[in-house]
């Protein structure tokens, strides 16, 4: 495998984490509010047992702007909550989020979400939010968050359930939305340039409990035919075009070229034992060569792939890539790790 292949798979378990922990939040808000009946035979379709008061989705109007403000701590406090832990491991709630996934008004929903300005701009709060930040860094430092991540992984209910939201035509549109939404990417940019955002990535990377997380995630067949499905959806590869054309991302990504802390914590990724032999289990998978394989047997990805060779912003950001000491730094201590030197055999 390419040194490439394994960043890019690197950053897509990090936002699977990211997307189950969101989710699983909100469900549990949801569920503990009474919005929510938890009853997975109650969620298929989009009838009228799915979520109470739910109505058809409108046209986002700004008349209505909702602000949010969450607190750090009691993110932290939610986390913790061995109430949804229990939740996060419950086979029933992997079942739940499948009917999510197939649930067209549930995607209709998201896509009002990613459409609205002041959502972006919540976002951005959170990245400038030192306490959230923290709150972040507790995660990556609690056991028993890890091994739910873990029990994710082995759980092929939960894999399943990520195969219908790549197999999902309105999911995909909805990506594409937040990729056209600059406020969006300034947020986006403001995680970057976050100092405590940065370090609390370090705390997962000396993780070992996560690393293992991964690791089952590398191990597990359903999951590799799931990535196959992103591959094969060519809704999804026009969204990622989108991404490729918008110089706001290409600028959003230079920011990260730019910011020493990010660099710092992609060192401890590069000298984390376990994190190396986590990369050497994709290399053992078929199923994920299998995926792989898709991903260059795929015409529209070849063309999403020759957007990014023609944008020029992109080009850009590549330069300040090669002009950041701190990440040639991150690099070099790749290069020096025995177990992930063992990865690339």
């Amino acid at each position: 495998m390419s040194k490439h292949t394994n960043k890019v798979h690197g950053k897509l378990n990090f936002l699977i984490v990211a997307v189950v922990l969101v989710i699983g939040a909100v469900a549990y808000l949801l569920v503990q509010s009474g919005t929510i009946d938890f009853n997975p035979s109650d969620l298929s379709g989009s009838g009228n047992k799915a979520i109470k008061g739910a109505k058809k989705a409108v046209k986002y109007d700004n008349r209505s702007e909702v602000v949010v403000d969450l607190d750090g701590e009691e993110v932290q406090q939610l986390l913790n909550n061995q109430d949804f832990q229990k939740m996060i491991n419950n086979p029933e709630f992997a079942k739940t989020m499948e009917q999510f996934a197939m649930n067209a008004d549930f995607a209709k929903a998201v896509e009002q979400f990613s459409m609205n300005p002041m959502f972006a701009k919540t976002m951005e709060k959170f990245a400038m939010n030192a306490d959230f930040a923290k709150a972040v860094d507790k995660f990556s430092k609690n056991p028993q968050l890890a091994k739910a991540v873990e029990k994710f992984g082995m759980n092929p209910e939960f894999s399943k359930a990520i195969e219908f939201f790549n197999m999902n035509p309105k999911f995909a549109k909805v990506g594409m939305d937040f990729s056209k939404n600059t406020e969006f990417a300034k947020a986006v940019k403001d995680f970057s340039m976050s100092a405590e955002f940065g370090k609390a990535m370090e705390k997962f990377a000396m993780s070992a409990d996560f690393n293992k997380a991964v690791m089952f995630f590398n191990m597990n067949p359903q999951f590799g035919k799931s990535i196959k499905k992103f591959a094969m959806n060519a809704e999804f590869n026009k969204a990622v075009k989108v991404f490729n054309m918008n110089p706001m991302f290409a600028k959003t990504v230079m920011e990260f070229g730019m910011n020493a802390e990010f660099n710092k914590a992609m060192t401890f990724f590069n000298m984390n034992p376990k994190f190396g032999k986590s990369m050497r289990k994709f290399a053992m998978n078929a199923e994920f060569s299998k995926a792989i394989d898709q991903f260059a047997k795929n015409p529209q990805l070849a063309k999403t792939m020759q957007n990014f060779g023609m944008n020029a912003d992109f080009q850009k950001t590549m330069v300040k890539f090669s002009k950041n000491i701190d990440f040639a730094n991150s690099v070099k201590q790749f290069s020096k790790t025995s177990d992930f030197a063992k990865s690339m055999d």
